[in-house]
């Protein structure tokens, strides 16, 4: 069963908390409406090289911050801009829902996608997202240039 890019989170993954809407809400994908405060959460830590090259396959990291125990780990949002003056989208947007741990216990996600030819700048944009969609964080905001 496919799942739709314009409704999320998926009913598999929704709170059972009676108060939430039964079926899928549509949300915009670029903004979505938050009521809550984002002072508690802090934006993702992105990794990938400092010199891209156009064509190859790129591997992103994106690191959480530490959690308070007991508190449900963030989602995470992001999405690739072409840099100069069009800022047109390039990938995304994605949900980041899958989480590990790396050797020294912080808790990451892993994509990967092709570095598009013509375009000389890459802006990659995160930030984190409650599970009740109630709050996010600040933009984390990263500029690689590319070998084109």
């Amino acid at each position: 069963r496919s799942i739709s890019p314009t409704r999320f989170p998926p009913p598999s993954l929704r709170s059972e908390n009676p108060t939430l809407p039964r079926s899928p809400t549509p949300i915009d994908l670029y903004s979505p409406p938050f009521s809550g405060s984002s002072a508690s959460l802090q934006p993702p830590e992105i990794q990938l090289p400092e010199i891209l090259q156009a064509g190859d396959t790129l591997d992103i990291a994106f690191y959480l911050p530490e959690q308070p125990e007991g508190v449900p780990l963030p989602w995470i949002k992001f999405w690739v801009k072409q840099g100069g003056q069009t800022r047109s989208l390039v990938d995304g947007p994605r949900w980041l829902l899958d989480f590990t741990t790396d050797s020294q216990q912080r808790c990451y996600a892993l994509t990967r996608m092709t570095v598009p030819h013509r375009c000389p700048e890459l802006i990659f944009e995160a930030w984190t997202v409650s599970r009740d969609m109630q709050k996010k964080s600040e933009h984390r905001i990263v500029r690689r240039a590319v070998q084109l």
